[in-house]
């Protein structure tokens, strides 16, 4: 069952800076085009009790990250904001434990393939 009615259009609306993202090749086999070329790192935060954070970082600076929230928070009925890291730039953060709902989301909308994003804790 598709995450979104048009995971197409959806990644179309998200990709804004540099060009479209292809999802089919002019063949139609579908093949994420991804811009990506290193590891997506999805991670949970333990904060008080029982609250968690997910944070999401290694997506290229060519996405638009405030609009990946924007549509991520509307799917997945949560918080998140986009953050600045000393060390890893731009990352993502969204309240409770999103880490399949975002990994789901990024295979869906064509972002990155299955063995870039890896997922980490509990």
């Amino acid at each position: 069952e598709p995450l979104f009615r048009s995971a197409r259009w959806l990644a179309y609306r998200i990709y804004s800076r540099l060009r479209m993202i292809p999802l089919r090749t002019k063949w139609g086999s579908r093949t994420p085009k991804t811009s990506i070329k290193g590891v997506i790192h999805i991670r949970i935060q333990q904060r008080n009790g029982r609250k968690t954070l997910t944070t999401v970082q290694g997506i290229s600076d060519a996405y638009d990250k405030k609009k990946l929230a924007k549509y991520a928070k509307k799917e997945f009925a949560c918080n998140g904001t986009v953050v600045m890291h000393p060390e890893y730039g731009e990352v993502l953060q969204f309240q409770g434990d999103q880490r399949n709902h975002i990994a789901r989301f990024l295979l869906q909308i064509g972002l990155a393939a299955e063995e870039q994003i890896k997922m980490h804790g509990f």
